[in-house]
């Protein structure tokens, strides 16, 4: 299905997005050079990428991705073996997405193809005050939205095995959750839900730093 050069973007972005999750037939969507992307309303696509068991091929190549939407794609496209050809081409995807799209290349692997030519690396989001990989003590998530779901989906990636060291006092609403659980991959992340928890590790690197 081509929709390239629709002006898709905002509510109507947020809508499709939203009619992809349950998809069962649509294989292949061409949507560059419209504006799905740049804004909170680009979220809801995180179920495209984690739950659609149909779409292999999708070019958001043109679209405005900032480095919220690159977030919430990486995150949840990363254990979706279904989607074979993500194009994200000519997009401002700012320093966050330059780290995020070299660490999907290797989940990609050879099998998958993953492009984000000619992307600006520079660019900063206004709509993106969570960097997973810079998160200092203690921080608190809601489940329940996409974006900060995948940020804690993010955070469990990079403490990988370590996490029971890495993470301390971890809650979820208020309740001692248990980061085993994980195992060391964000599959079984709650879909809802407060989750709370302090890095351990950063604040004794800091504290070491300030002596």
């Amino acid at each position: 299905l081509d929709l390239s050069w629709n002006a898709i973007r905002g509510v109507g972005a947020a809508a499709l997005g939203l009619a992809l999750v349950d998809n069962r037939t649509l294989r292949r969507l061409n949507l560059a050079w419209n504006g799905v992307g740049g804004s909170k309303a680009f979220d809801v696509w995180a179920g495209v990428f984690e739950k659609n068991v149909v779409l292999e091929e999708l070019d958001l190549s043109h679209n405005s991705l900032d480095e919220r939407n690159t977030i919430v794609i990486a995150e949840n496209v990363r254990t979706n073996e279904v989607m074979t050809n993500l194009q994200l081409s000519d997009n401002p995807l700012g320093p966050i997405g330059a780290k995020l799209m070299f660490k999907l290349m290797d989940a990609f692997g050879a099998d998958r193809k993953l492009v984000f030519e000619n992307c600006n690396f520079d660019a900063k989001s206004k709509h993106c005050p969570i960097d997973p990989a810079d998160i200092q003590g203690d921080f608190s998530l809601d489940l329940s939205q996409p974006y900060e779901r995948a940020c804690a989906k993010a955070l469990v990636r990079i403490a990988g095995k370590n996490i029971a060291d890495q993470w301390q006092n971890c809650r979820l609403n208020g309740s001692p959750f248990n980061v085993k659980n994980f195992d060391g991959s964000s599959e079984s992340m709650p879909e809802s839900g407060i989750l709370s928890a302090c890095y351990y590790k950063l604040i004794q690197r800091k504290a070491a730093h300030d002596v």
